[in-house]
């Protein structure tokens, strides 16, 4: 059985990043066959266009029969139609097909235009006759559009003029406006563009960078929603005919956040889909999402477009088909190839199924990493890093709830665990490979690891009645206990300071974590106890110490990256270390979990 068929009707792109190229590789990485009718030839690399050669408008048409006569479509992405002759033969041309029911028809397969009208320098790339063309005849043949914003301020103002829509004082404002930079905007615009004919519209906010708090006040009042299936990790609110569905907080991780000097972590981007319902006002989707400091965007727009056809041809609904195309040029991005010319990169459409290992550097400095190993660690064990950060013995500290006797058992545990932690961290210190400076950072982290087990010796003592030496000669090692402490003396074994540190570092970047995130959060007159605790792993030397080990293991990391097949016996180590750590709070917060095994 053959793949879902997507064709593309697109020009190309000889530095093989945007057009039917980049079309025909996410075709490929999402699992679908392409197909491709080409408009026009460019001239052009990663510089620039250098020049421009359209198709007669006769031969379009040919390859559209040519491959309509034969093979079954199940969906099309438009995107650069060049002159007016071509949109309004392929307008003429599409609106026949679909009204066609045979096996070869396109009665019901989905339509996705991408309306390449603007430059990056913001000129216009169609004549006005095409683009009233493409308003009248084209737009209403569209399952979904996907304008920038420029382009759909050209869409609001050219659609005013050339057709009997009737625009209102708020879509004459957004026409007029050169900006259009928040969500109510974006939101009005989506709205106005769809009257025009399209049963969707998804309006790219890549041009708009907002910030958490303008997001925040702008979400206000939604209510929390069910898990929307497939997307991973997202925070999912709705409020009446608005969805909002935020990715912006994953990676889960304030430490590497507050540690990064890499733009703001508290930039975000938000596409807005809206879609015509049989209610007039029709229903919002607010895809909020980070912004990836990187010079690699090229294609953006035309991978995004594709991939949204490519998901449709598999049958997924409007909404799981856009969050996985924005999902992918996230990915892509991320992975984007930022060395191939002289000027800005292309995704990387081939990241699902050919891994390049860490990248851990960038031609330009300003979108490198500081933390490439950890965000990669984190951000593919979202499941797993949560349940251990955001574990239920950490929302029983913040809130109060957490029983003394749950807190007293894991702080004996605990105490045991930071003996053998101290002894790893001065046994990955000895490694050969290091430098002078990593010995002293790792001769440090064993230095803290005892300052840590000082304040576990005070609260047992203070409320247990507990000394040192009864603690270390009377307590009886458990069995989560034991299990992370025997994990990681092996992976020590094993004589790799890279996974050894991997092996360790969840318990010192999450900690960092939980510590910042509790200090936030925690309630007004805890127990004294928690509240110590909290201190201690917030406060500025335990943060400051965890900070110099996240940036020896990236220093690690740079220094030899890990190729894609070591980089996933990282990610092994590191989902076990985050399990374990959960295991020791499970433990303490479910006694029938406890299990006494190793005598002292």
């Amino acid at each position: 059985m053959s793949p879902p068929r997507v064709l593309t009707i697109a020009g190309s792109d000889s530095g093989g990043g945007a057009g039917i190229q980049a079309d025909l590789k996410t075709f490929l990485s999402l699992g679908t066959y392409g197909l491709s009718v080409l408009t026009a030839l460019t001239a052009q690399n990663t510089t620039g266009v250098s020049a421009i050669h359209a198709c007669p408008s006769e031969f379009v048409l040919q390859q559209f029969d040519s491959v309509a006569s034969d093979i079954e479509i199940d969906a099309v992405k438009v995107g650069m139609l060049c002159n007016h002759d071509i949109v309004a033969a392929l307008a003429s041309r599409l609106r026949d097909w679909k009204a066609s029911s045979d096996s070869h028809g396109g009665s019901g397969v989905p339509v996705v235009l991408d309306p390449v009208m603007v430059s990056t320098s913001g000129s216009l790339l169609l004549s006005e006759g095409a683009i009233e063309t493409l308003i009248q005849d084209l737009l209403p043949l569209c399952t979904i559009l996907t304008p920038n914003l420029p382009e759909a301020r050209q869409l609001l103002k050219y659609a005013a003029k050339f057709t009997s829509h009737q625009s209102g004082p708020r879509e004459r404002e957004l026409a007029q406006s050169n900006e259009m930079t928040e969500l109510p905007q974006m939101m009005a615009a989506a709205k106005s563009i769809a009257q025009l004919g399209p049963k969707a519209v998804l309006v790219k906010g890549g041009h708009a960078k907002l910030n958490r708090p303008q997001i925040e006040s702008w979400l206000e009042g939604l209510d929390t929603g069910s898990e929307l299936a497939g997307v991973n990790g997202a925070v999912i609110t709705r409020r009446g005919n608005v969805t909002a569905i935020r990715t912006d907080r994953i990676p889960h991780s304030h430490v590497l956040d507050e540690t990064s000097s890499q733009g703001n972590p508290q930039m975000v981007v938000c596409d807005v889909l809206y879609q015509q319902t049989d209610d007039a006002e029709g229903s919002y989707v607010l895809f909020i999402k980070p912004l990836i400091a990187s010079t690699a965007t090229h294609g953006t727009g035309c991978t995004l477009s594709s991939a949204l056809a490519a998901s449709l041809a598999q049958g997924h609904s409007l909404v799981r088909s856009t969050s996985i195309a924005i999902t992918y040029v996230q990915n892509a991005i991320a992975n984007g190839i930022q060395d191939l010319g002289k000027g800005p990169g292309p995704l990387d459409h081939s990241y699902p199924f050919q891994p390049r290992g860490l990248i851990t550097d960038s031609p330009d400095s300003s979108t490198a990493s500081p933390f490439a190993l950890l965000r990669s660690l984190i951000s593919n064990s979202i499941d797993v890093w949560t349940a251990f950060v955001q574990h239920p013995f950490v929302l029983g500290l913040a809130d109060g709830s957490l029983s003394r006797e749950a807190f007293e058992w894991f702080m004996k545990q605990d105490y045991l665990f930071l003996r053998h932690y101290a002894r790893i961290w001065a046994q990955a210190a000895a490694s050969p490979d290091n430098t002078f400076e990593e010995v002293s950072t790792l001769a440090g982290m064993a230095q803290a690891m005892a300052e840590e087990a000082k304040l576990h010796l005070q609260i047992c003592h203070d409320s247990l009645g507990m000394s040192a030496s009864q603690l270390e000669h009377e307590t009886m090692e458990s069995a989560a206990t034991l299990a992370y402490t025997r994990f990681v003396l092996d992976t020590a074994r094993s004589g790799d300071t890279l996974e050894l540190l991997v092996a360790v570092s969840p318990c010192m970047v999450g900690y960092a974590q939980v510590g910042l995130w509790l200090q936030q959060h925690r309630k007004q007159g805890i127990d004294k106890d928690f509240a110590a605790w909290i201190d201690a792993y917030a406060g500025s030397d335990f943060q400051d110490a965890a900070k110099k080990a996240m940036l020896l293991i990236e220093a690690k990391a740079a220094r030899d990256p890990p190729s894609p097949e070591r980089l996933r016996k990282l990610q092994k180590t590191w989902n076990a270390a985050c399990r374990l750590e959960a295991g020791m709070w499970d433990e303490a917060v479910e006694p029938s979990l406890r299990r006494l095994v190793l005598e002292p």
